[in-house]
């Protein structure tokens, strides 16, 4: 990555970059580029028909991703934990950092704490899977190291089986 990659970021409307704002900083999600094998959200609500106007739902717990942009690897594994909550099964804390490592190795993004895909980070779920919080530690300085062997051997036994995009 070169140095100005620090600064700019792909502007996906067209084949130019783009100036990173001071209040875009701390994201960490960048809008992913159309892609038509995706499974598309509305076409599960129009199989669904009318939706309730309001569900309560328990969620997974808020976490501080500290000022890295990891912001992908948070939401996605919140998202996974919460499912396995509604649907009643044993909850795992998962690691957010190996989500986000291998979110960003998929986009080419890796050597720069500049955020990542949403996309990206549910494949890797699908792909590597989820690591245990216990074999690789959320620590905002090690954005860029590679997960263990037992983090890396133990997501395998935690795959999601596919993913829906809004």
């Amino acid at each position: 990555m070169s140095f100005l990659s620090k600064f700019f970021k792909p502007d996906f409307r067209g084949l130019k970059y783009r100036l990173i704002l001071d209040e875009e900083k701390g994201t960490g999600c960048l809008p992913s580029p159309p892609d038509p094998r995706d499974y598309l959200v509305r076409s599960l609500i129009a199989k669904a028909g009318r939706l309730p106007d309001r569900v309560v739902l328990p969620i997974s717990p808020v976490k501080n991703q500290g000022g890295t942009n990891s912001c992908t690897g948070f939401a996605s594994v919140a998202a996974y934990e919460t499912l396995r909550l509604i649907k009643g099964k044993n909850v795992f804390d998962c690691s957010e950092l190996f989500t986000y490592y291998y979110a960003r190795l998929r986009s080419g993004l890796q050597g720069i704490d500049g955020g990542a895909y949403l996309r990206d980070a549910l494949q890797s779920m699908l792909d590597q899977g989820l690591a245990l919080e216990d074999f690789w530690q959320f620590n905002p300085s090690a954005t860029e190291q590679i997960p263990t062997f037992l983090a890396r051997s133990t997501a395998r036994l935690l795959k999601i089986k596919g993913y829906y995009r809004c």
